[in-house]
């Protein structure tokens, strides 16, 4: 503690915002934090020195996921000279880094541990359509990029940059040669830039005039934001803007108000007049009346304020920087006359109009570019949860499996009268709604795997909305164009989202009201929506007067587990979402806080596609026959045991295994010995091992003969719902009843025996 001084020193001159370095003495006491590292603990890096780390985080072997108790104790300072990779660092919050392990001298000469979070490179996605969107969007703005590395000098250009420059994409010219292309007076200004962004890390912004490498003149806008490794500088990189057009058309704009004046009244483009004094619209274009829909006389008696949706301080800022400023750009919410709020982009820059400075604002509308980065990462969100949900629901369902299998097994043993029965069924229709809840489960969160058929949409709908509102206070209107086309969809799936639909509305509506429900056939064009291919498809739109969502909420009510309702949950509109991107749709959501909201589902239209069967046939005969051998395979036992139960107990002759290499050896000795198994059930999965899908491919390939049925706690497998395309006969999804797994078995007997 003595020591704290020079500590605080050392802290204080580590405040670059890269830093995501740990220093810690040899009792394991924070000695100083990386601004960086320090947010993950929601502290200021001064707070945390002197305090001791084990206490603020854990550390976890990458592999196993084992704790490391008193890491710091234990194994960093047994010796400092060593580097670490191999462990995790966790914080209370839930975020985690792996771990680079080094050490250095201290001001007071102690030995210091220094841990640094790097990132996980392999969980970072890439898309290639977004690559592809990237592209096209800095071809379209004329944005390139480009890094200077310290060290070294070297330079990389992106090939817009090279476009700007009117050069062949190839090796970027080298750094005197770079600066070669700018006027005389811009070269000196961007020279001191970059020497000081590389001596002081400070960033720049700056508009500068250049010559081609074809002689033509262009301006542009160079960004710079140097890069930091361990508190050092270790590369400048940026953004390299063609702003030549922009800037062409100020001066024209400056240069003659009459010209102005035309390009402002017949442009497409949103434009306003602003007087920043009174915050008054002094003009508005014809654009602009069009998008927001007040005519010129009612533009003219309105302020900025009554089209903005900010508060007066955020608006007032933005005018004043606007005014004091030639250019700037903003992002805001405006509201039109319909009451329709749309994200918009501002750009503005200053006019003089007879000796006075107004703000001239064009106006871009950016809310489908914003609603399609929503659903980019709403889409993540739940890609992302998939896997935890599906293991989740696998394991659950395991577990259900023997829990529903011994109930069955001792209900079977006991007469309907006996004083235990009737507990007995409840506990069996408990574990029916536990079922169902592992399936939503998985349906939210992966969607399922939809077996697609040709749906009438208006049928499906009526039924759905008319059974669900049934002794309610809230009417239901249809209204449906006459031609409707059917939809590939899955019914099952289907109902549930529009069952949820309408539940929503009704509880949006306790006084009453009137539900509208409108399908009508729609062409979507190429790119016209990000989730959507071009094709026919139907909407469909389920509008309430209810009580309305607000703004901040409509963003986040198809994340899972987001609810604004006391008693929600937070599944409904995830499981709606998820589905209908699953079956190939799209869902959008627009309402007005206190007085409507509106659902709109896109669904593909059917076309002539072969429908996959469900996975459990129907068959009417009980009884299994007496005699028939059954390889059983899953790993786990308590599985095997009550399966086998049930199975003996109906005269099958059942032989158990954990391995799927011990079924197989199991299956080749029942051949040799004359008793080959008339049935081989298998579990999909086996930890450690092929499961179910690989063994029976290699079982078909001993005996072609072989009757299997797969079996797996993932309910929405495609296995399952296409066994017959594997090699199976026949699929079960856990948990199930006695009565499935009879129909299953006896299924696959008797349609080998009709054969």
């Amino acid at each position: 503690m003595g020591n704290r001084s020079a500590i605080t020193s050392e802290v204080a001159g580590n405040r670059q915002s890269g830093d995501q370095s740990i220093a810690v003495d040899s009792k394991g006491l924070i000695a100083r934090v990386g601004i960086g590292a320090a947010r993950h603990f929601g502290q200021s890096a001064e707070n945390l020195v002197s305090v001791p780390l084990d206490q603020l985080v854990q550390f976890r072997h990458q592999e196993s996921n084992e704790l490391i108790c008193n890491f710091l104790a234990q194994t960093t300072f047994q010796d400092l000279a060593a580097e670490r990779t191999d462990v995790d660092i966790c914080f209370p919050t839930g975020e985690r880094f792996p771990l680079r392990q080094e050490s250095i001298d201290g001001t007071g000469g102690e030995r210091l541990a220094i841990l640094t979070l790097t990132s996980r490179q392999s969980n970072l996605v890439s898309f290639s359509e977004e690559i592809d969107l990237l592209t096209q969007t800095a071809q379209m703005a004329q944005v390139g990029g480009w890094d200077l590395e310290r060290s070294t000098g070297r330079i990389r250009w992106t090939a817009q940059t090279f476009r700007i420059h009117e050069l062949e994409p190839g090796n970027p010219p080298d750094i005197q040669t770079a600066l070669g292309f700018y006027a005389p007076d811009d070269r000196q200004i961007l020279t001191e830039a970059i020497e000081r962004a590389l001596a002081y890390g400070e960033p720049y912004d700056l508009e500068l005039k250049l010559r081609t490498a074809k002689g033509n003149t262009r301006y542009t806008r160079s960004i710079c934001q140097p890069v930091f490794a361990d508190g050092e500088i270790v590369r400048l990189q940026g953004t390299f803007q063609d702003i030549s057009d922009r800037r062409q058309a100020e001066q024209e704009l400056l240069e003659s108000e009459t010209r102005y004046r035309d390009i402002f009244e017949n442009n497409n483009a949103i434009k306003l007049v602003i007087d920043p004094a009174t915050t008054r619209i002094v003009e508005a274009n014809s654009a602009a009346m069009r998008f927001y829909g007040y005519s010129a006389d009612e533009m003219s008696r309105m302020s900025i304020s009554d089209l903005n949706i900010a508060d007066e301080e955020t608006l007032g800022d933005a005018l004043c920087q606007a005014h004091n400023d030639q250019l700037q750009e903003f992002e805001f919410q405006h509201r039109l006359s319909s009451g329709e709020i749309r994200d918009v982009k501002v750009h503005t820059g200053t006019i003089r109009i007879k000796q006075k400075t107004f703000v001239h604002s064009i106006i871009f509308d950016i809310t489908e570019r914003k609603r399609a980065q929503e659903a980019v990462t709403q889409m993540q969100q739940l890609e992302s949860l998939g896997t935890l949900a599906g293991g989740i629901a696998h394991d659950f369902n395991n577990v259900m499996t023997a829990v529903f299998g011994n109930i069955l097994c001792v209900k079977e043993m006991l007469h309907p009268s006996h004083p235990t029965y009737s507990f007995l069924h409840g506990a069996e229709n408990a574990v029916e709604r536990a079922r169902a809840l592992s399936q939503k489960l998985l349906t939210f969160a992966k969607g399922g795997v939809p077996i697609c058929e040709s749906v009438s949409l208006a049928e499906l709908v009526t039924e759905v909305v008319k059974f669900d509102l049934s002794g309610s206070n809230v009417r239901a209107e249809f209204c449906f164009d006459e031609g409707l086309q059917d939809v590939h969809v899955d019914r099952a799936q289907l109902q549930q989202v529009f069952s949820n639909l309408s539940m929503n509305a009704d509880q949006a509506m306790p006084d009453g009201g009137v539900l509208k429900i409108h399908a009508k056939n729609l062409t979507v064009a190429a790119d016209q929506y990000p989730e959507l291919k071009a094709g026919e498809y139907v909407r469909v739109t389920v509008e309430d007067d209810g009580v309305g969502i607000r703004r901040k909420d409509l963003n986040r009510i198809f994340d899972p587990y987001f609810s604004t309702k006391a008693t929600g949950h937070g599944l409904g509109l995830a499981t709606c979402y998820s589905i209908i991107k699953k079956n190939g749709g799209r869902i959008e959501a627009q309402s007005q806080f206190g007085k409507r909201t509106q659902f709109s589902v896109f669904l593909p239209a059917a076309t002539q596609q072969k429908n996959v069967s469900p996975g459990i046939p129907e068959n009417e005969s009980n009884e299994l026959v007496t005699g028939v051998r059954i390889l059983l395979l899953d790993d786990e036992q308590i599985i095997l045991d009550v399966v086998a139960t049930i199975l003996e107990r109906h005269g099958a002759i059942v032989a158990k295994c954990v391995s799927t290499t011990e079924a197989i050896r199991l299956y080749i000795d029942s051949m040799n010995t004359q008793a080959k198994f008339d049935i081989v059930i298998l579990d999909l999965t086996i930890p450690g091992e092929h499961g179910g899908k690989d063994a029976v491919r290699k079982l078909r390939s001993i005996d072609p003969d072989v009757r299997a049925i797969c079996s797996s706690g993932y309910a929405d497998d495609p296995v399952i719902a296409r066994y017959a395309d594997y090699g199976f006969q026949g699929a079960l999804a856990k948990p199930y009843k006695t009565k499935e797994l009879r129909q299953v078995i006896n299924s696959v007997l008797e349609a080998d025996s009709a054969t």
